[in-house]
């Protein structure tokens, strides 16, 4: 049950929302986050620290920049979550918020926000937060 409420408290936040929404089929620095949500890096962070706590992303780091993604069926098999229950929910809880937020205005600006983003280079919209 401890992993259901992780998963549940992780979506119950506007912000956390929108970056799930944002992650859907894309990999983005955490620069690039900050950029579209215009919020704190420290903000922006702690927020996907919740959600990949909760095992609803997937980060990696690259160079000095960190760069997350949602997390997918494919994640079953490398055993980052522990048991195959917990990353079979967090993919079934996106999945839901998926289909709930699948006109919502807010989520669509984000995603045009987000195209202009994707086309700076990491180090020149990361530069800043050095």
């Amino acid at each position: 049950m401890k992993q259901s409420l992780d998963i549940l408290k992780a979506l119950a936040d506007e912000t956390r929302l929108r970056v799930v929404m944002l992650l859907d089929g894309r990999e983005l620095c955490l620069c690039q986050l900050v950029e579209v949500l215009d919020l704190a890096p420290s903000t922006v962070s702690k927020h996907l620290s919740v959600l990949h706590g909760a095992g609803l992303v997937r980060m990696r780091k690259q160079g000095r920049w960190h760069y997350y993604r949602r997390t997918v069926v494919s994640d079953l098999d490398d055993g980052v979550a522990g048991a195959v229950g917990s990353v079979g929910r967090a993919v079934e809880g996106l999945a839901y918020v998926d289909r709930l937020l699948a006109d919502d205005a807010r989520v669509a600006m984000d995603g045009d926000a987000v195209c202009g983003v994707e086309g700076v280079e990491v180090e020149t919209l990361c530069g800043c937060y050095r």
